[in-house]
């Protein structure tokens, strides 16, 4: 009993702040034509947790579903670091040095 209620807390906990950093992201930077690299980790992020959240529920998705939406969840994180990677070996435009 004690158990279930510590995962249903984690579970509230982890999905309030993914909700809260999606809409942050949504109304600071509405209207950008290309996402950067942040909006993919992101993307990768939630899908990562959407994971956790149904595998809380076992008669919602199976087990395959979950592994895929993992994995999606884990390639979108991936194609963010490497946009970031990307990013890092020139300026981005929000630096102030010069080279």
């Amino acid at each position: 009993m004690i158990a279930e209620m510590i995962d249903f807390i984690s579970i509230i906990s982890l999905t309030a702040a993914s909700i809260v950093f999606l809409f942050i992201f949504l109304k600071y930077y509405k209207g950008m034509k290309a996402p950067p690299f942040w909006i993919y980790v992101f993307g990768g992020f939630f899908l990562i947790t959407l994971v956790n959240v149904l595998a809380a529920f076992p008669r919602l998705a199976n087990d395959l579903i979950l592994r895929v939406i993992r994995l999606f969840g884990h390639l979108l994180f991936l194609v963010g670091v490497l946009e970031l990677f990307k990013t890092y070996r020139s300026r981005i435009k929000f630096d102030k040095k010069q080279i």
